[in-house]
């Protein structure tokens, strides 16, 4: 296992063997859970000399164990990587392996089978989403059903439905109230697509549009000029903005009035050989996917609801988009803002730097949803700033040392 201090040329007494930890954690009284999310062919364990690791041996070590009572859930194939996602701030298998246990009912069993599946299944389809290729392994020595542990949730955590549900202060408990009062306190709540709530929708937007003008003023832009604020509809955003969207209402579960789908582009193949493997599909290896297409529909007579501001670049630093969007959901609203920083000159294997804040769910009433939308901004200036900051300064030092390379060479 590599640590924060482990050295390139001094594996054997800087790594930690994985032997080592599955030989102190063999009990043959309790369950030995390994879980690892990590790259297993990272430039780390490529190399094939004998100094440097090998993959090879340490998905060995992971995914193995010499008596019964183990099982190892590991974030990829040995030679995959683990990605992280920044949206979830931390590894994409640890959020949905993480998720799979919270969704698990309190009081019942956590049983490793259905979190592989589970965890496999949102693994898959956030790579689908992302052109990714990321296979979550399973491997156990255990005889039986086995549970690995119990859900208990021991504080209040309150579910984004909880939450709405309380901030309308309605109480479904069937023993305190009816079906009938509950809907009688819902229906107090603007209808979707009647007059008052396009009302109020639209009023929040050209508001958002306003606190956004303002707050630009408090983000560094180094000389770059600023375009107005520019609402369109949400059909109108940027294919790389809706790639960070649509994923995440999908992932909160979100029912949002503007239609969303995501359109896969795969590999054509030989009509023959397609008619071969459809009578061995279950073996027959995948299409390669060429792209993903994500998509966001509004009706024209819903109010624009996507608003963008673009610093456009000089040459000399990258160029950005700050965006706010507000999508409809049946009785509230979810606001989403982000940026997108494009290098766009090979400098990077992405050549792009993004971060999407939200969904926040709030009702739609005038206050509490232009509170919710200067927070939000405010957030999304603050952040930007620092990561702006980083990245220009990262342009400026390279092309001061390419003019140095060049007055070098010209000396």
């Amino acid at each position: 296992m590599i640590l924060p201090n482990t050295s390139d040329g001094n594996f054997s007494k800087t790594a930690l063997p994985l032997r080592d930890i599955s030989t102190i954690l063999r009990n043959p009284s309790v369950i030995n859970v390994r879980i690892f999310d990590s790259c297993h062919s990272g430039h780390d364990v490529r190399a094939a000399d004998e100094a440097k690791l090998n993959f090879e041996n340490f998905s060995r070590d992971i995914m193995s164990g010499s008596s019964e009572g183990w099982l190892t859930f590991a974030g990829c194939k040995s030679n995959e990587f683990s990605y992280a996602d920044h949206n979830f701030e931390h590894g994409v298998f640890t959020k949905y392996l993480v998720d799979g246990i919270l969704n698990t009912h309190e009081g019942d069993h956590i049983y490793p089978e259905k979190l592989k599946l589970d965890t496999c299944n949102f693994v898959k389809q956030w790579c689908d989403d992302h052109n990714k290729q990321q296979t979550p392994t399973f491997n156990s020595a255990i005889s039986g059903n086995i549970s690995i542990a119990s859900r208990i949730t021991k504080s209040k955590k309150l579910t984004p439905e909880k939450r709405k549900e309380e901030s309308l202060n309605i109480d479904i408990s069937t023993e305190r109230t009816t079906l009938e009062e509950q809907l009688k306190k819902l229906r107090t709540v603007p209808r979707i697509g009647d007059d008052s709530h396009h009302k109020i929708l639209l009023d929040s937007i050209i508001t958002a549009s306003s606190i956004f003008s303002e707050l630009i003023e408090k983000v560094n832009t180094y000389g770059l000029e600023i375009k107005n604020p520019n609402q369109m509809k949400a059909d109108d955003m940027p294919q790389a903005v809706k790639a960070l969207i649509v994923p995440q209402i999908r992932n909160s579960k979100l029912r949002t009035i503007h239609k969303i789908d995501t359109e896969r582009e795969y590999e054509k193949q030989d009509p023959l050989y397609s008619n071969l493997m459809s009578s061995i599909a279950f073996f027959a290896p995948k299409p390669k996917l060429i792209s993903v297409t994500h998509k966001i529909e509004q009706s024209f007579s819903w109010p624009d609801s996507y608003t963008q501001i673009n610093f456009v670049t000089d040459g000399y630093i990258p160029d950005c988009i700050l965006f706010l969007y507000i999508s409809p959901l049946l009785t509230s609203v979810g606001i989403f803002t982000g940026y997108i920083i494009d290098y766009g000159d090979g400098s990077i294997k992405e050549e792009q730097l993004s971060k999407l804040f939200g969904p926040y769910v709030t009702l739609l009433e005038k206050n509490s949803l232009n509170e919710c939308i200067k927070d939000n901004l405010d957030l999304l200036i603050k952040d930007f700033n620092a990561s702006y900051y980083n990245v220009v300064k990262k342009r400026v030092g390279y092309l001061e040392w390419e003019l140095k390379q060049a007055h070098n060479t010209n000396a």
